[in-house]
């Protein structure tokens, strides 16, 4: 399964991905699912007041930090110069902490 999570843009091609509009629907569609996901795409700014894509990678950063397993690729479509590059440094961040 592949997930898609942005607040305006539609998946390159809409038949083969789920699609999170927020982070807080994304969230709590990983838990119970994480196991299924074949890749995980992600924009950093989602509207106003809400969680971001970092955010997302936040939880998936302390839940490998607690020995659940990220099985799946990540990439980030931002077009946030910053928060890019934020969100680049915590998937490398979740690779060492999963890398034996």
């Amino acid at each position: 399964m592949k997930l898609w999570l942005d607040g305006k843009r539609p998946p390159p091609d809409d038949d083969s991905w789920v699609v999170f509009h927020t982070a807080e629907e994304l969230l709590e569609f990983l838990g119970p699912n994480l196991k299924e996901i074949k890749l995980l795409s992600l924009d950093h700014d989602l509207g106003e007041g809400g969680k971001t894509g970092y955010d997302v990678l936040l939880d998936l950063e302390l839940a490998a930090y607690f020995g659940t397993e990220v099985p799946f690729p990540i990439l980030v479509h931002s077009d946030n110069p910053v928060g890019r590059g934020r969100m680049l440094q915590v998937i490398e961040s979740i690779k060492k902490v999963l890398s034996p």
